[in-house]
């Protein structure tokens, strides 16, 4: 199922490209992961952008915030672009930061 195009499409081919033949570091290890929609705002009829987080729970958490940018092409919203903050990361016991 196609969920991207234009420069998010661009940016995840070449990130998959990347690792392409690099064997997983934990491969006993399944990360387990959750993401929310914080925020979304219609920019103009065809093009939205949403808040996102995603948790990345292996050794540590890690929290990964960004934003997304969708349009409509044929009828569906499709990612046209993304902008990730950098990791943070909580130790095993430690509390989120307040407002996550």
């Amino acid at each position: 199922m196609e969920l991207t195009t234009g420069p998010a499409l661009e940016k995840l081919t070449h990130e998959l490209s990347l690792l392409e033949g690099v064997p997983n570091s934990h491969p006993s290890e399944q990360p387990k992961m959750s993401y929310k929609i914080f925020s979304c705002e219609m920019i103009d009829p065809q093009t939205a952008q949403c808040g996102y987080q995603l948790d990345i729970q292996m050794d540590k958490l890690r929290i990964r915030k960004g934003l997304l940018t969708l349009k409509i092409s044929e009828g569906r919203w499709l990612v046209t672009q993304f902008v990730e903050e950098p990791y943070e990361s909580l130790a095993p016991g430690q509390d989120r930061p307040s407002g996550v």
